[in-house]
């Protein structure tokens, strides 16, 4: 049974989407029991609360990200044209796990680079630049840990108070999903067939 349709990323695929349940929603002026959000190729991302039993869902928050008019191989992009979206690295999106109004995106734009935007303040708090495009990401559940995959076979672990990495390598093709377990302390990465399982000390 199909509870809503909802089609506001017209024009461009969904790349990413995550739900979070909000323990603390009060803390950050939302009173529904859940947040979630969605992200776009064309670096668009609509966040909304939502409480299902009462048949509420609602917009709170619509974010758009500036990119250049070229894909990264120099490649011209014509507005309209979906199939030129496959030329870019993915919108990606996480709730950050110890700061409840941020929001964690990363996606194609002027630069490579992370970005932490407060929903509390609506605008981007901080910004922690990074050496490739992302192709996936994920924060550790303790939150002290970004993880991010790319295609130069990379798996970075960025610390996310300073913005700090270390690259791992061992994959033999672009890393498509990097993903923590529960604990924080294993974290899974996949590359075409092949999954690493990695310990994470930090």
């Amino acid at each position: 049974m199909t509870v809503r349709v909802i089609n506001d990323h017209k024009g461009a695929p969904i790349t990413d989407i995550k739900v979070n349940i909000k323990k603390d929603a009060d803390d950050i002026g939302f009173r529904t029991p859940l947040l979630w959000m969605a992200a776009s190729a064309d670096r668009r991302v609509s966040v909304w609360t939502a409480d299902w039993s009462s048949d509420k869902c609602e917009m709170v928050d619509w974010l758009s990200f500036p990119a250049p008019a070229f894909a990264p191989d120099g490649t011209i992009i014509n507005k309209g044209e979906t199939n030129e979206y496959d030329l870019l690295p993915p919108s990606l999106v996480q709730f950050s796990s110890v700061d409840p109004d941020t929001v964690i995106y990363t996606g194609y734009g002027m630069q490579k680079q992370i970005q932490f935007y407060s929903l509390n303040q609506k605008k981007s708090a901080r910004r922690t630049t990074i050496t490739h495009w992302p192709t996936s990401m994920d924060v550790s559940p303790a939150g002290h840990v970004i993880a991010t995959g790319s295609t130069e076979r990379l798996v970075k672990l960025m610390d996310y108070h300073e913005g700090s990495f270390q690259d791992f390598i061992g994959h033999n093709d672009a890393v498509q999903l990097v993903a923590f377990t529960p604990s924080g302390k294993l974290l899974f990465s996949v590359a075409f067939n092949e999954i690493f399982v990695w310990e994470v000390k930090v």
